[in-house]
Formats: C-alpha cells, sequence, structure tokens
C-alpha cells in the first residue's frame, strides 16, 4: 500500500517469490514525481505499507529530496529591525540511552506565494559568522503549504552525526511574516514510537539583554531526570556573557556560572553540574543575567526522564515586573468572577487540567494522570494568583482559590486539581482554570502520569490572554486564523500518533468556530470541517480530531501526514483559543502545542505575562 501520495513505486519483481524463513530482500524504491501534486513542496513524504496475507502489516515513512541544496554567500548582519526566526537547538546525536535524537523542523507558508527561506545553521560554540563553521541553505515553501524536513543537519546540510546547534530561517521582509516555524526532537523507542519533545521558536532579538534578566521556573533535577539549559544568542550582534544561577523553590542559591554564548551560538549545560551533589530539586528556578555584551540570550531548559527519554521543554521569560496593559479593554467581556478592571493584571488560561484513570497505550492497565501546576514570584515582591477552576466532571461547579508566592520563590502542586482545588483523591476530573496575576507573576503547568518505566506526559501550554500582546486566541477583532501543522493520522491504532484538539472560550460569552483539515500540498480546499459552538468560558474536545471530523470511517480512513488544523471565528463575541495534543500510539508519548497565528514563536510550557 502507498499513500496519501502516490509517487513512490517499487522496483518491478520486487515480490515475484517468496522471502523464506528468517530471510531478507532489498527492495529498490523509485520516485515518479509526475504523480505528486503540482507546485507541492520537496522534501515529499508518503507512507510504504507492507501487508501479508493474513493481514499483519509493517510501515515505512519515506522521504522524496529535492538535489542537494547549493551553499549560499556567508551570513551577513540583518539589519536592526528586521526579524527572523531562531530554532535554539537542531540535533542528530545518541541519548543517554542509546536512543537517537533527531530533529524535524516545520516551515509553513500562510500566504499565496512562495517564500524562499534561508536556514541557517551554527555548530555548538561556534561563532554565527565562522564561514567555515556555519552552513547556509536555500529552500522554497510554497504557498499555502509545508516544507518537513526530518534530520535537516544530516539530510539537508550533509553533516555527520553526532552534531548539534542553533539554526535561524530568515526570509524577505515582506513575506517573512507569512512563516510559521515549528520544530521538535523525536528518539525512535527501541520497542516501536517515538519519545521527544517540542521545543521553541524564538524571534530575532528575543531573550535576556543587558538590564533585563530572563527566568526559567519549574525546573527540577533529581536521579530520575536529567536537566540540561541550553543558551542560543538571536540578535547576531555581540557576543554576550551570561551569569546563570540555580535556585531552589525557596529562593536559596544551589550554584551559579559565568558562560560566553557567540553571536547566533549556542551554549549547554547540565543544570545537575551547578547543584550540590545527591540534592534532588523540584519547582526550581534558573535566572539568565547578561553581564556584558550587545546580544541577547534565550534559554530553553529540557527535562528528559533517564528512563525512557520521555521529555518536556521550559522557555525562559522577562524577569522584570514591567506594568502591564490595563483590563480595561475588556470591560464587558470579563467573566462575574473576575470583578472590575482595576490595577494591572495578568490574564491566562489552562485549557485543561486533569486527574483520574486513563488507559495506557498497549495494556489493560490504568495509570492515574494528573497535573502539576506551579506558580514562582519573578521578583523580589511577591505575587499574588487569582484562580477559577470549573470542573467539567460535576457539571461545570467553580471553585476559587488564591496563591500568594513569596518574592523569588515557588510554590508547586504536585497535583493540583487535589492538592489546591480539593478533588477528592483518584477522583475522575477535568476542565479549564482561569487565572489573573500580577505582572511578575509566572504560572507553569505540566499534565502526566507516573509509570514502573517511566512518565508519560508534557508540558501544557499556559495560553496568554487579551489584552496581552501575544494573546492566543481568535474571535471578534482577531480575525486571523490559529492554525498547527504537522497532524498524522494512522489507519493502524497500534502505531503513528493519535491527535485531540481542545478548544476554550476565554472571555465570557459564547462563540461559534469552524475547525478544518487541510492536507500538504492543497490547502485551498479543506478535506474536512465542522463548525463548533462554545457556550461562555466553555470547553470543547475532540478527541480524536480525525474522527470528530468524519475522517475515520470506512470510507475514508487512511494514513495521512503533514495535516494542517486550522481554527476560524465564524459567529459570537467569544474569544477562543485552541490547542492540539498529539499521543503516540505505541509508546503514550505525549505532546501538547497550542494553535498559533501565521508568524507564531510562542513555545511550550512556560508562558507569563509580559
Amino acid at each position: 500500500d502507498i499513500g496519501p501520495e502516490v509517487w513512490l513505486e517499487p522496483a518491478a519483481g520486487w515480490n515475484d517469490t517468496a522471502i523464506p524463513p528468517g530471510g531478507a530482500r532489498t527492495v529498490e524504491l523509485r520516485t515518479r514525481r509526475a504523480r505528486a501534486l503540482a507546485g507541492s513542496a520537496l522534501p515529499r513524504y508518503t507512507y510504504l505499507t507492507f501487508r501479508t496475507r493474513d493481514g499483519a502489516t509493517a510501515r515505512l515513512l519515506v522521504q522524496d529530496n529535492d538535489a542537494p541544496p547549493r551553499a549560499l554567500d556567508p551570513r551577513v548582519p540583518l539589519a536592526p529591525d528586521a526579524t527572523s526566526y531562531v530554532v535554539p537547538s537542531v540535533v542528530n546525536a545518541l541519548s543517554r540511552l542509546g536512543n537517537t535524537f533527531v530533529s524535524r523542523l516545520r516551515l509553513s507558508n500562510a500566504g499565496s506565494e512562495d517564500v524562499q527561506a534561508d536556514l541557517v545553521f551554527t555548530p555548538r560554540e561556534a561563532d554565527g559568522f565562522d564561514a567555515a563553521a556555519v552552513r547556509r541553505f536555500k529552500v522554497t515553501v510554497p504557498r499555502n503549504d509545508v516544507v518537513t524536513l526530518t534530520d535537516p543537519l544530516v539530510q539537508l546540510f550533509g553533516l555527520a552525526p553526532p552534531v548539534s546547534g542553533q539554526l535561524e530561517v530568515r526570509a524577505d521582509a515582506s513575506r517573512i511574516g507569512l512563516l510559521t516555524v515549528t520544530s521538535a526532537v523525536d528518539a525512535a523507542a527501541q520497542g516501536g514510537g517515538t519519545f521527544g519533545f517540542q521545543l521553541p521558536t524564538f524571534r530575532s532579538g528575543e531573550g535576556a539583554t543587558l538590564g533585563r534578566p530572563h527566568v526559567v521556573p519549574g525546573v527540577s533535577v533529581n536521579a530520575a531526570l536529567r536537566t540540561n539549559l541550553i543558551l542560543a544568542e538571536t540578535t547576531g550582534r555581540d557576543a554576550v556573557e551570561v551569569r546563570v544561577a540555580f535556585r531552589d523553590r525557596g529562593g536559596a542559591l544551589l550554584g551559579e556560572t559565568r558562560l560566553s554564548v557567540p553571536r547566533y551560538g549556542q551554549r549547554q549545560i547540565a543544570l545537575a553540574d551547578l547543584a550540590p551533589a545527591g540534592v534532588a530539586v523540584s519547582g526550581g528556578l534558573v535566572e539568565l543575567s547578561v553581564g556584558s555584551g550587545g546580544g541577547a540570550v534565550a534559554g530553553v531548559v529540557t527535562v528528559v526522564d533517564n528512563r525512557d527519554d520521555d521529555a518536556s521543554a521550559l522557555v525562559s521569560r522577562a524577569a522584570d515586573a514591567a506594568a502591564a496593559p490595563s483590563l480595561s479593554a475588556l470591560a464587558g467581556r470579563r467573566p462575574s468572577w473576575a470583578g472590575s478592571a482595576g490595577a494591572a493584571k495578568v490574564r491566562s488560561g489552562i485549557p485543561s487540567a486533569v486527574n483520574g484513570f486513563r488507559t495506557f497505550p498497549g495494556t489493560s492497565l490504568p495509570y492515574t494522570f494528573r497535573t502539576l501546576m506551579g506558580f514562582t514570584s519573578a521578583a523580589s515582591t511577591s505575587a499574588t494568583f487569582r484562580l477559577v477552576y470549573t470542573d467539567l466532571s460535576q457539571s461545570g461547579r467553580q471553585v476559587e482559590r488564591t496563591v500568594t508566592v513569596a518574592g523569588r520563590t515557588s510554590v508547586e502542586y504536585a497535583n493540583v486539581l487535589e492538592e489546591l482545588f480539593g478533588i477528592p483523591s483518584g477522583q475522575a476530573s477535568q476542565g479549564p482554570v482561569l487565572v489573573e496575576s500580577d505582572p511578575h507573576g509566572l504560572l507553569y503547568c505540566r499534565v502526566y502520569s507516573v509509570l514502573p518505566n517511566g512518565t508519560r506526559g508534557d508540558a501544557f501550554p499556559v495560553i496568554p490572554l487579551p489584552p496581552e500582546p501575544q494573546a492566543l486566541v481568535t474571535g471578534p477583532g482577531l480575525a486571523a486564523p490559529l492554525a498547527a501543522d504537522g497532524l498524522e493520522q494512522s489507519v493502524d491504532a497500534s502505531r503513528g500518533t493519535r491527535t485531540n484538539l481542545i478548544l476554550n472560550e476565554w472571555s465570557g460569552r459564547p462563540a461559534t468556530v469552524s475547525v478544518a483539515l487541510y492536507e500538504a500540498g492543497n490547502r485551498t480546499r479543506p478535506i474536512a470541517e465542522r463548525a463548533v459552538p462554545l457556550g461562555a468560558l466553555g470547553k470543547v474536545q475532540l478527541s480524536t480530531v480525525f474522527r470528530e471530523l468524519d475522517l475515520d470511517t470506512d470510507e475514508r480512513r487512511k494514513d495521512r501526514t503533514n495535516v494542517i488544523c486550522v481554527v476560524r471565528p465564524l459567529s459570537g463575541e467569544g474569544l477562543v483559543s485552541a490547542v492540539v495534543t498529539t499521543i503516540d500510539n505505541r509508546t503514550g508519548d505525549t505532546r501538547n502545542v497550542p494553535l498559533l497565528p501565521a508568524g507564531g514563536t510562542t513555545g511550550p510550557g512556560v508562558t507569563i505575562g509580559f
């Protein structure tokens, strides 16, 4: 079987004779590019599935590459007001468990014209203008389409593993805003399926600078986890010297170091090396302070389970308590609990907190999924968080709580629904959490399950809400659709991934949105579309999104890859966010990704006011 695209074929005669027991056969694969959709992007992907007479199958994802791209002239500095995107880490290297971590990069073009994108790779610890080390190539992202690059360091740049570093994506100033750049790191599991995590993408100039430090809250270090800090310089203007300080949840300094990060360079350290030997940390805080240099450095903390390579990523954010916009812009939309718009506050939402039992894929055993939530004050003064949890398992019952955190400290709940909101132990419960906090309050969240051989879970997006400048909602006056690329569908529930879509209304007014799915190469006409109404402060989950849009019937079910999910407002005055949750059908590895507007760069995990 070959699909969803049909440009692939095995050489004639590959199956003329039986393969003997314990034997092997090499099958030559060829491309017939005339069968591909006109104008579709390279590399192209399709599945090759071998099926025995008794119905057993094995599946391979096949990539059709373009001719090797030509090298471009050396990198030149960007204008101070120019925009580019920086992926802080791309990699092809072995993990401690012997699995190979490989990057996957997606460039989605929301425009009606092709975009020529320059990809510029700087190896770890190298200077971004070292012509002998830097690799730079050009790719074309067709209009209304996506280019997916699996293992770009080896497949695109021709580098020999192990190798890692930072990647910058450039394009013409008039078209860079049409691109959305996303990145993930995958490690193939020995029993099939994958483990891995999403990585954030930064805009050029984002990160800590002189006089404006960044912090990463929610950091854990113990014997079961390896926790790394990745630093990436995002301007190319100047190298920076960064003081890295690691504190426990009570604010006590565990250790510190100073690192020099070259222009467009990357540095990485293990945070366990900064803590005293044998000390276990949860809810810790990493501070990034630039001591010298005119550049900017963004930080990402990766937390990897030593037993299975399941991982999450946390993103650095500004630590100062700059005044937030007034909430007067939300007058008339505020839910009744929020009171009047007074002093500057930051509003955010957690689309779904969960507690209770869920069946783990591949077993008949139940494992408890729970939600970790942490609260941090990034300033020397205390931060207050006011929360409302809507328990949709109990007819929408609302529970209000207030959490106050002393300056430079954190409070963390390993199971927030039971420990903070009073849900009885083990009781199934799920629903959204609406949060109003001081501007210097940091909020982080993770949904996970503890298994005998490791954990399964991921950081869960905290959605910034209006009037935040990076609010991830769509609705009246916010006509730009939200989108997430790279969804997959598998005809075999024992492999591939399944995808759920979580929709939330946050303003207290009803709304109706359109949910549409498009395949790569044909994004002018959806393969499925559905109008979804949401009540005031309501939540709707499409599980799976392919099934809920009638693509899982016998007539329409097929293997699909590189599908984009688009959410558009249709009617009503509500403000709606959307989050995609993908679950590996073999390993149970979970990834949570917010849908973004074109050109969006919000990363996973921590989101706070700016």
